[in-house]
């Protein structure tokens, strides 16, 4: 059987397994709304979803500030 190529994430591994995520692959570029960089795997996804929280929570004031009284 040929070695195929997978990359998830940041991370590249070799795999025997020819369908090993591409079901995945061809559902994100098949939906209407795929995104820029999408996580495939779960370590991707948690470091994607700590990045946003970082970031989420260094700006959280100053975006809290920005209401308007009612």
């Amino acid at each position: 059987m040929k070695r195929i190529w997978l990359v998830t994430g940041a991370t590249v591994v070799l795999t025997d397994r020819r369908t090993d995520g591409a079901a995945e692959l061809v559902a994100a570029l098949d939906a209407p709304d795929t995104p820029l960089r999408p996580a495939f795997g779960n370590d991707p996804l948690d470091r994607l979803t700590a990045a946003a929280k970082r970031e989420r929570d260094a700006w959280e004031s100053l975006s809290r500030g920005t209401d308007f009284d009612e």
